[in-house]
C-alpha cells in the first residue's frame, strides 16, 4: 500500500502559484495559510491578479512605491502631500488629518459624474513609517464599517505598501467596488518620488 503524504508540501503548492503569491501564501502564519483559498486560481475558485490575494471579506492589494518609508507614510498621512498626489488627479477636494491613535480624518472627493462623497473615520494604530491602521466609512456605504491597514516595509529603491481594507464579509457589491477603486488610487501614490 502506498504511502499517503500528510499535506501539500511547499514544492508542490509553489508549482501550482506565481512567484507573488507563493511569497504572501508562506508570509502568513499557519492559521492564515489555512483559510487561504483565494490565492490559487482553481477550476471554481476566484481568480485572483498577482498583486491581490482574496481573503473572505478582505481586500489586499501590494505595490512597489519608488520612495523610502517615511517618504510615503508622509504622502499618505499629511493634508498638503495627499493634495499633491491624489487631489492633483481631480478626485480629493478636501483633507481633515489629526493624525494619532483615536484622531479622527475625512477625506472629500469628487466624483467623475460630480458627485460629492466622502470618507471618514479613525486612525487607530499610528506607527511612522511603518503601519497605519484606520476605521474607514464611506458616502456610498455608509452603513458598513470597514478596516483599512497600510504597511511599509523597505524594498530595493523603495517602499512595499501593503494595503489591508477589511469588513466586506456578506457585502461583495462593496468589496467589488473597492476592487476597482483601490488599484486607481494607489496607481497615483506609485508616482511619488524621494
Amino acid at each position: 500500500m502506498p504511502t499517503r503524504e500528510a499535506g501539500p508540501t511547499p514544492e508542490r503548492i509553489q508549482r501550482k502559484l506565481t512567484h507573488y503569491e507563493t511569497f504572501r501564501l508562506f508570509s502568513l502564519s499557519r492559521r492564515e495559510r489555512i483559510g487561504v483559498r483565494g490565492l490559487r486560481t482553481n477550476a471554481g475558485g476566484p481568480k485572483v491578479g498577482p498583486m491581490t490575494a482574496r481573503r473572505r471579506g478582505v481586500l489586499e492589494i501590494a505595490r512597489e512605491i519608488p520612495a523610502a518609508p517615511e517618504r510615503v507614510f508622509r504622502a499618505l498621512t499629511d493634508p498638503e502631500e495627499l493634495m499633491k498626489w491624489w487631489g492633483a488627479k481631480g478626485t480629493l477636494t478636501g483633507t481633515h488629518v489629526n493624525l494619532r491613535p483615536g484622531g479622527e480624518y475625512r477625506f472629500e472627493f469628487l466624483s467623475p459624474e460630480g458627485e460629492a462623497a466622502w470618507v471618514k473615520g479613525q486612525y487607530q494604530v499610528v506607527d511612522p513609517p511603518r503601519r497605519l491602521v484606520k476605521t474607514w466609512f464611506s458616502s456610498k456605504f455608509p452603513d458598513l464599517r470597514n478596516t483599512v491597514e497600510l504597511n511599509l516595509t523597505p524594498a530595493d529603491g523603495g517602499t512595499r505598501l501593503t494595503l489591508v481594507h477589511s469588513g466586506f464579509v456578506d457585502r461583495p457589491e462593496a468589496f467589488n467596488d473597492y476592487e476597482k477603486w483601490w488599484p486607481d488610487v494607489l496607481a497615483y501614490l506609485e508616482k511619488v518620488e524621494g
